[in-house]
């Protein structure tokens, strides 16, 4: 069974609410859906704008909630720093859910910038943070639990600096 067909809920500890990512019969191959519990806004799947090496460091990788940029970036900030220091800490964390890297970072930028449970501005950046529980919905055992942080410019349109698997801020 491919990755993308298998059932996988990040559960978020202070809302109690699940995503999941599942194949549809009808979807095209490839295709995700994603799906939220009540009450909650459905994160839209990652297709996160590639980022070539000629690209421009400003070129918009995905916008999240708060107006919260991620762009290509450099090797100090954005989606190539989060790609270059952060992405076996995603993988880790996607162990057991069927997910890549990618897909558990989109999910924990997102709920973080959503709902974040700690907030707090230091020095032009703003950190923030929260606790996401990893739920395998084909045994329906949570497979992990990590605290997320996402820290953002306060100078620079509340672009995403890093986001990577660690205490809260």
């Amino acid at each position: 069974m491919s990755a993308v067909r298998s059932l996988v809920a990040v559960v978020l500890a202070a809302s109690v609410s699940i995503v999941s990512v599942t194949m549809p019969a009808q979807a095209a191959p490839g295709a995700l859906s994603w799906v939220a519990a009540p009450g909650q806004a459905p994160a839209q799947p990652p297709p996160w704008a590639p980022c070539g090496i000629g690209d421009s460091a400003s070129k918009i990788v995905h916008l999240y909630p708060l107006g919260a940029a991620l762009r290509c970036g450099t090797e100090n900030a954005g989606y190539r720093h989060i790609l270059k220091r952060h992405m076996k800490d995603f993988e880790v964390m996607a162990f057991g859910t069927a997910q890549n890297w990618r897909d558990i970072a989109h999910l924990a930028i997102h709920h973080t910038m959503q709902t974040p449970e700690k907030n707090t501005s230091n020095g032009g950046k703003t950190c923030r943070s929260r606790n996401i529980i990893l739920v395998n919905l084909q045994s329906n055992k949570e497979v992990g639990r990590k605290v997320v942080r996402v820290v953002t410019s306060d100078t620079k349109n509340n672009d995403v600096i890093t986001a990577y698997p660690a205490g809260h801020c």
